[in-house]
């Protein structure tokens, strides 16, 4: 399997650079081009197998094939979505927006404040425990996450004001939501605003220089924000790992991940990050039995759980799912890796014919993000929504995210409101 992870890699590889060399870098802000990317690239690394954790088969990679395949389709199908990025582009630079667009957001950041308080007092920051291991319960959490767009939002307009006191301000407001943010210790939140914050400056770029191709300094920016990120993975992977060393393995991070001992700690996180769902989802198809599928309940389980809760069989429908749920995460016990891809909820839900439906599903969701790109918001909120549906293709690859993100979509739905009201109060005036 290895030599097909090479392969892999050698095809994603130049595949980048003959687009590039044809089309520039728009043709990857292509959502359905980065769906392809981004799998191709997963299965790539999973396939040479750097940890020893990690056990291709040919049954994981059958299915992998026809998920890049899928999204091959999909990023030739003649969606026009870089012509709608070039026009985007052009209303980002040119629009102006009124005192409504920005107060909405402005609210949004009070809500997160707010949702950040509360949390604090009810359940503390598992930051400030012994044990950082646990992930933070959240009070008001969909406000919280929301603090997530306000990060995007803010860096977007740090870089449009040109007054310095503007821009004073909005960077004071970027460096408290990124630390109520860190007290989260979620890595995804950052990847989130990094992938956000790498789309807007790419349609403002484009609007000001119409180049299609970066300039040397442009790609130093970009390899120096993936650098930091990197670091950033590993700093806080570091952070959370370190009671696991302590009190429950008692090996190193290397040890325990199956690296070679010189391995760089940041992109050892990455790398075991990216690939551990397929491993785990491989040892589900070799080795475990689904006694009786759940018919897409996984799958609308955010939609089903609130109707359940407002008849009072909200619980009686999560200890239903919980034990109807028969695959699990085979390096859960041994590594505390634990996610399984979209596959893991499709397969429970219905087997293979479950997978195939999810990929239609995301399908959708490329479809849906070229008519956002053609509606009538601001360009802004275009720019925002396409940014968060970026995401929900990009976490396929770690876990059920067409519906089950449900932050995401929440977003999206603030983002609507803000934009609706903006744009009444604009037609009324």
């Amino acid at each position: 399997m290895r030599l097909l992870g090479f392969l892999e890699l050698s095809i994603l590889i130049l595949y980048i650079a003959e687009n590039y060399n044809k089309h520039g870098y728009l043709y990857f802000v292509d959502i359905s081009k980065v769906a392809f990317i981004m799998w191709l690239f997963a299965y790539g690394l999973y396939n040479i197998h750097i940890s020893t954790l990690l056990k291709p088969s040919i049954e994981i990679n059958i299915i992998g094939l026809v998920i890049i395949f899928n999204f091959w389709i999909m990023s030739n199908y003649k969606l026009k979505i870089r012509d709608s990025i070039q026009l985007v582009a052009n209303e980002l630079e040119n629009e102006n927006y009124n005192k409504k667009y920005t107060t909405g957001f402005g609210f949004l950041f009070i809500l997160g404040v707010i949702a950040f308080c509360v949390t604090y007092l009810k359940f503390g920051f598992t930051i400030f425990q012994n044990n950082k291991i646990n992930r933070t319960e959240l009070a008001f959490g969909y406000f919280y996450n929301a603090l997530v767009v306000c990060a995007v939002y803010y860096l977007y307009m740090i870089a449009k004001k040109n007054k310095n006191n503007e821009k004073v301000k909005y960077g004071i407001l970027e460096i408290i939501t990124l630390l109520m943010l860190v007290c989260l210790l979620n890595r995804g939140n950052f990847i989130m605003i990094f992938m956000g914050a790498l789309v807007i400056f790419i349609f403002m770029f484009y609007s000001k220089t119409k180049k299609k191709y970066l300039a040397k300094k442009t790609l130093i920016f970009i390899g120096t924000g993936i650098i930091l990120i990197t670091m950033a993975f590993g700093i806080i992977g570091n952070v959370r790992f370190e009671t696991v060393s302590r009190e429950v393995y008692h090996i190193s991070y290397v040890e325990l991940y199956g690296f070679d001992k010189n391995f760089p700690s940041g992109l050892g996180q990455i790398y075991i990050y990216i690939t551990s769902p397929l491993e785990n989802m491989s040892d589900v198809i070799k080795n475990q039995n689904i006694n009786e599928y759940t018919w897409f309940a996984n799958l609308f389980y955010p939609v089903i759980k609130v109707v359940a809760d407002l008849i009072g069989k909200g619980e009686m429908f999560v200890n239903w799912i919980n034990a109807s749920y028969d695959i699990f995460p085979v390096l859960k016990s041994s590594t505390g890796l634990n996610v399984m891809s979209f596959m893991a909820d499709a397969y429970q839900d219905g087997g293979y014919i479950g997978i195939i439906i999810y990929l239609i599903l995301y399908d959708t969701i490329i479809i849906f993000s070229s008519k956002v790109l053609r509606s009538k918001l601001y360009g802004l909120s275009k720019v925002l929504i396409y940014g968060l549906l970026l995401q929900l293709i990009i976490w396929s690859v770690f876990s059920d995210s067409v519906l089950k993100m449900a932050s995401v979509w929440v977003n999206i739905v603030l983002i609507y409101i803000i934009d609706f009201v903006a744009h009444r109060i604009r037609i009324k005036n």
